[in-house]
C-alpha cells in the first residue's frame, strides 16, 4: 500500500532523512534506532486544529499497536518549543514520544510539514511506506498499520 501527494520527500522507498530530537520527557530518540520496527512519524503543532483532531485517535492507536512492534512518534514544529508542547502533552494525556523538531530536522523534511499534519509510515528499513499530508482518523490510522503489519496475501479485513 503505497500513497505520495508529495513526490520530493515522501516517494515511497525513499529512506526517511535520520534525525536525533530530544522529547517530552528528556530522553533523545534517533530515527535510526527504531531500524526494524514500524515507524509512524506524525508532524504536528500545538496551534494546528486538525493535529489536536487527531491526537485522540493517536493515543488509541499507540495503545493499539505499541505491543505489536509499532513505534509512533509525534514531532512538534511549534516554533515556541517546549514552552508549548510539554503542557498540551499533559493536558491530552499523550501517551507516545513527543519531540520537538529542530531546524535541521524541519529542513530535511519539506515539503512535507509544510502542510499540517504530516504523516509518514515507514518500513523495518527507514523507508517511506505511506505519506499524508492531511488529519487521518482511528479507522484509517488501523487499516494502514494492520496493511502494513500483514503479509501481502494474508490481510485481515
Amino acid at each position: 500500500m503505497t500513497f505520495s501527494r508529495r513526490a520530493a520527500l515522501a516517494a515511497p522507498g525513499q529512506p526517511a532523512p535520520a534525525f536525533r530530537l530530544q522529547a517530552h520527557d528528556g530522553s533523545w530518540i534517533a530515527l535510526d534506532d527504531l531500524r526494524g520496527s514500524l515507524v509512524l512519524l506524525n508532524f504536528w503543532a500545538t496551534w494546528c486544529a486538525p493535529c489536536r483532531r487527531e491526537i485522540p485517535d493517536l493515543i488509541n492507536i499507540h495503545k493499539e499497536f505499541k505491543p505489536r512492534g509499532v513505534h509512533l512518534l509525534g514531532i512538534s514544529v511549534d516554533e515556541s518549543g517546549w514552552r508549548s508542547v510539554r503542557p498540551f502533552v499533559a493536558q491530552y494525556q499523550v501517551n507516545y514520544p513527543v519531540l520537538l523538531a529542530d531546524r535541521d530536522t524541519k529542513r530535511r523534511y519539506r515539503p512535507g510539514i509544510e502542510v499540517l499534519p504530516f504523516t509518514l509510515l515507514l518500513d523495518r528499513q527507514g523507508r517511506v511506506l505511506a505519506s499524508f499530508n492531511t488529519a487521518l482518523d482511528e479507522a484509517r490510522f488501523r487499516r494502514l498499520l494492520n496493511a502494513a503489519l500483514d503479509p501481502p496475501n494474508n490481510s485481515k479485513g
